[in-house]
């Protein structure tokens, strides 16, 4: 993944939908690990350029884990929110990237990741051809 700092000069609800994303589908299997979090912070922190720290990326891990939310709808809420703050298709592709990375930073993707990765490439509008080599596809056993 480029380390070019895509974040830091978006707006505040596109940096926020940003990580709302990729935490989304780090907790899609039910658990967020320590190496998915510390991968998520430091690549949080390099593409923003210093604009987030490690705090505020921990603070969006919390207020974004399943057992936070409220609703049944939660998920389905969620992306309505993400796909009307991550307009421009390069953030939307940095986005997923950072997603299919930090998911898979654990011994691969579970069934779960696989499946949430595969439901927002397309909520977000993202072909195939332009997600395929983010993904490398080795599931858990």
């Amino acid at each position: 993944m480029s380390t070019q700092a895509i974040l830091n000069d978006v707006p505040q609800e596109a940096l926020e939908s940003f990580i709302k994303l990729v935490v989304l589908v780090a907790y899609a299997d039910g658990e967020l690990s320590a190496k998915e979090e510390q991968l998520l912070t430091r690549r949080m922190v390099e593409l923003s350029a210093g604009r987030v720290n490690e705090e505020w990326v921990r603070g969006w891990c919390v207020d974004l884990s399943p057992a936070s939310c409220s609703s049944d709808n939660w998920r389905a809420d969620l992306i309505q929110s993400i796909q009307g703050a991550l307009t421009g298709k390069t953030l939307r592709l940095a986005a997923f990237q950072l997603a299919a990375e930090v998911a898979q930073a654990e011994a691969g993707l579970g069934t779960r990741e696989s499946l949430m990765l595969a439901n927002l490439a397309a909520e977000l509008g993202l072909a195939h051809e332009e997600i395929k080599d983010f993904i490398w596809i080795k599931l858990r056993k």
